[in-house]
């Protein structure tokens, strides 16, 4: 019987898809694992790469792909997992833009008569209060859906295809596929390793045979081109060591049991996501976390006695007090306490100056205050242009270095605490005509002329 004929796979894309060393267990890229389910040869040619969006990629590596790319092959474009952070404005892509690059990527291939295919982000490992699955994707595989759905380009709607498979594990399964170990559990990471967006190889094996599945249904290959699973691929729940039940008794508080708190001390402000670390005495071996008089979570102790810890699910918002011992080989340490505010939403930012209707030069000093904010983002026409730290009294400013084109500008501002943002506030700036614009400056700056 003839062999069918499988095309050649062109990926590009970010982190998520990068190619890893094949010896590497926490951090692996799905396409390099395509090959292993297909009865013959598959060539895959991965060029997805850490901190790429869809624009950067289309700038800088695009020709390289359409130059090797043959008529009938396979072009995956898989952003959005990097795109959609607004707190990257080296990596923020709006949803305009995100849109407008993957239509490019559309109209290349299929001028090269290549197959042009629509991947959406994978779903993070991020799980709500309740235990749901959280969206965190800011709805960009939204938008590459309806890109595909545009374009005719065929879909591959991995971040569909994630959410339910993560649906169906819950919170502590889900995190076996990631790049996500305690302190000492892998010696890749001693330290621990928290990363809910990038998966290790297991993970990356299962993702990679979930989406040759969905590459037959849609008719992108044959069907009698994929093998069986080389070996099982229900990972199931990754052994961890045994914690405290959950109505076990606790050790009584302490003011102290060698067990130091790092990255969230007492009276910090973190965002519901949060990860915890930092030292534990000699002898210590795992760290436990209660609250409400029950166990939460534990996490081991690694080498040189450094810890890791995020709670699977999400803190509610709000004020919290939990607790912390160590267990040790003889009986479990004193109980200490750690208390937090969790921040689930920032309040839109205001703009104080210029005031609205009042016209300014090319070089406008902005003002405002955002309250609980850590800093405000400035946007035209949902293109980052900038940002300002916001000061301990809630005070920020902005001043882009480049002047300004005369005329009447829409301005966009986010308030961010880390990755929470605030809604939108809109702000208008009226540039004067000033025969100073035509100075040595030059003419308009391409950067806020484009933006506009």
């Amino acid at each position: 019987m003839p062999q069918p004929h499988v095309p050649a796979f062109f990926v590009a894309g970010d982190s998520v898809a990068q190619q890893r060393p094949a010896e590497n267990e926490t951090l692996s890229g799905w396409p390099q694992h395509l090959p292993s389910f297909c009865t013959r040869r598959l060539d895959v040619f991965n060029f997805a790469h850490d901190a790429r969006n869809a624009g950067n990629f289309l700038r800088d590596k695009a020709i390289h792909v359409l130059n090797l790319i043959r008529p009938g092959d396979l072009f995956l474009v898989a952003f959005g997992s990097t795109d959609q952070h607004v707190s990257r404005g080296d990596l923020y892509t709006s949803p305009e833009d995100y849109q407008d690059f993957l239509r490019r990527y559309v109209s290349l291939a299929r001028e090269r008569g290549a197959v042009p295919v629509i991947v959406t982000p994978v779903c993070q490992a991020e799980f709500a209060a309740d235990g749901s699955v959280a969206d965190t994707s800011d709805g960009y595989p939204l938008y590459a859906r309806a890109v595909a759905e545009q374009t005719g380009a065929p879909l591959l709607d991995l971040h569909r295809i994630t959410e339910s498979l993560w649906r169906r594990l819950g919170p502590e399964a889900t995190r076996a596929y990631f790049r996500w170990y305690d302190a000492g559990e892998s010696e890749e990471t001693p330290r621990g390793r928290v990363d809910t967006t990038n998966l290790n190889r297991e993970g990356a094996r299962r993702i990679a045979w979930l989406l040759a599945q969905e590459t037959a249904r849609l008719g992108l290959v044959p069907e009698a081109a994929l093998s069986d699973p080389p070996e099982p691929l229900d990972l199931g729940e990754r052994p961890r060591p045994a914690e405290p039940a959950p109505d076990a008794p606790l050790p009584d508080e302490a003011a102290s049991n060698g067990i130091a708190s790092r990255s969230v001390r007492n009276g910090s402000f973190i965002t519901a996501d949060a990860n915890f670390a930092g030292t534990a005495a000699r002898g210590i071996t795992r760290v436990v976390f209660v609250e409400d008089a029950a166990v939460i979570g534990s996490t081991g102790v690694g080498p040189g006695g450094h810890w890791m810890w995020r709670r699977p699910v999400h803190w509610a918002g709000g004020q919290h007090r939990i607790g912390l011992y160590g267990l040790t080989e003889a009986e479990p340490t004193g109980r200490t306490a750690l208390s937090f505010t969790v921040v689930d939403e920032v309040a839109a930012p205001r703009v104080t100056a210029p005031r609205p209707g009042r016209l300014t030069g090319p070089l406008p000093l902005l003002r405002g205050t955002a309250t609980g904010a850590r800093k405000v983002v400035v946007l035209v026409n949902g293109r980052w242009i900038g940002e300002a730290p916001v000061l301990a009294d809630g005070a920020w400013q902005f001043q882009h270095p480049d002047p300004w084109p005369p005329g009447e500008h829409t301005l966009t501002f986010l308030a961010l605490f880390n990755e929470v943002r605030s809604p939108a506030t809109t702000h208008r700036l009226h540039v004067a005509e000033l025969d100073a614009l035509d100075s040595p400056l030059g003419p308009r700056p391409p950067s806020l002329a484009d933006a506009r």
